[in-house]
């Protein structure tokens, strides 16, 4: 059963602290980001990356995540309803008096099971590794370990182990800088154009 509002409202604030390391051809980034709803779920978020240069054409970028969150205000794993299914009255001569069918408007107003509203907390590790093999495109391929738990909640009090798991994700990528290669082919026509202005120049004078 899963009965959720219609509406949602969510907040988001969210800061990031960038250092660049010219020195060692590196960079450093720090993202905290903040969600608030009218569900009542909070969530907390904190990334750090380091992207490491190594040569022209290769880039490193190994990265941890950690999370947290508060459970919604109508999230439970069990809904009880104090109420039959079906309640049969009868008379002392077991003469059917009337029926009354079980009522879902007895029920809250909103409930859900959903794992994703609970209350749990996450952390993630990875690295990816980049190689531009031509002009505005890369390669990318990269691993990544996510574990969701309710016992890594900040401050505890989350889900029961049985809502733990663990993940590995391998991915690849191909990344096409169209713009890159859109601006490479306008200096290619603007040189023709100058060749071509030299030649024409060229070709009066010798009349």
């Amino acid at each position: 059963l899963d009965r959720r509002p219609r509406e949602r409202t969510q907040i988001v604030w969210s800061t990031r602290l960038l250092h660049d390391l010219p020195a060692i051809e590196a960079a450093a980034s720090l993202r905290y980001t903040l969600r608030h709803d009218d569900w009542g779920l909070d969530v907390h978020a904190l990334e750090l990356e380091w992207r490491q240069a190594i040569g022209r054409d290769w880039l490193v970028t190994p990265r941890v995540r950690y999370t947290s969150q508060d459970a919604a205000d109508f999230y439970r794993t069990l809904v009880v309803s104090n109420q039959a299914w079906l309640s049969i009255q009868t008379d002392p001569d077991g003469n059917v008096l009337g029926v009354t069918p079980w009522d879902p408007a007895l029920l809250p107003d909103h409930y859900s099971a959903d794992h994703r509203l609970s209350a749990y907390g996450t952390l993630s590790g990875g690295i990816a590794v980049r190689r531009r093999v031509a002009r505005g495109l890369a390669l990318e391929l990269g691993f990544d370990y996510y574990r969701h738990s309710g016992s890594l909640r900040l401050g505890g009090g989350g889900e029961g182990s049985y809502s733990t798991f663990d993940s590995w994700t391998i991915d690849a990528a191909l990344h096409l800088d169209l713009s890159r290669r859109a601006l490479d082919r306008k200096r290619r026509q603007s040189d023709d154009v100058k060749v071509l202005g030299v030649e024409v120049e060229a070709g009066h004078a010798g009349h």
